[in-house]
């Protein structure tokens, strides 16, 4: 009896792992209802803390550090004058004996996957073409338009002035004039939902006026590795 042919269907399909990596940085009105030694404010910032890896951190600093931490949730009090004595003033970069962040940080991976064969299918009454034929290109799109953005946010947190007397509260943005200050974009691209920022669609075609804006948002790192075939990892 003779087999049947099998047919395989050509490798068309273009794969890469994405990582996206960011701390939790701000989580708005949630911050009310966490306990005080669940979270640090600092000036700029608010963490969530990883208490497991805080916990191992205390206990291998020695001395009452960790005793103080159990105290301290017993008691329901803030820990950042303890952090700071046990680890400095950048405590949020200290990590445990098995490498876990203080802080805990968005981290997750999906496989992004480009069928280049269904590109194909694509066709435009105009004879428009589409914009990108592999991941490269895709993600550099991304990464253009993250850098419009920048630019954008950078030129408007500089026309915004402080106001130290603002219904009775100092406004003060210099901390935010200080993120933007790098020229080009650190970050490849930044993900919102619900902040009112100007970042989609067509947003920034309008004239300002239009639209609001909050100060709400995440950015996002990531690195990719690419692979070609269908069983991508």
């Amino acid at each position: 009896m003779l087999a049947s042919p099998v047919l395989k269907k050509p490798d068309t399909d273009e794969s890469k792992r994405i990582r996206l990596e960011s701390p939790i940085l701000h989580i708005g009105l949630s911050v009310s209802r966490l306990k005080p030694f669940e979270y640090v404010q600092t000036t700029n910032k608010v963490y969530r803390l990883n208490q497991e890896a805080i916990a191992k951190a205390f206990k291998k600093q020695g001395g009452r550090f960790l005793d103080d931490y159990i105290q301290a949730i017993n008691d329901r009090q803030d820990i950042t004058n303890l952090l700071k004595q046990a680890f400095g003033d950048e405590w949020w970069n200290i990590v445990d004996t098995d490498g876990a962040e203080m802080v805990r940080n968005v981290h997750t991976e999906f496989t992004l996957t480009l069928d280049t064969e269904m590109l194909t299918w694509f066709k435009h009454k105009q004879a428009m073409q589409l914009p990108f034929s592999t991941l490269d290109e895709l993600i550099k799109i991304c990464q253009e338009f993250a850098q419009y953005q920048w630019d954008y946010e950078h030129d408007y947190w500089n026309d915004i002035q402080n106001n130290p007397r603002a219904s009775g509260r100092n406004l003060d943005f210099n901390y935010i004039r200080e993120f933007y200050e790098p020229e080009k974009s650190p970050y490849a691209l930044r993900l919102g939902w619900g902040s009112k920022m100007t970042k989609t669609t067509v947003d920034l075609l309008f004239d300002s006026e239009f639209f609001t804006y909050s100060t709400e948002s995440v950015y996002f790192s990531f690195s990719t590795k690419s692979t070609i075939g269908k069983n991508a990892q």
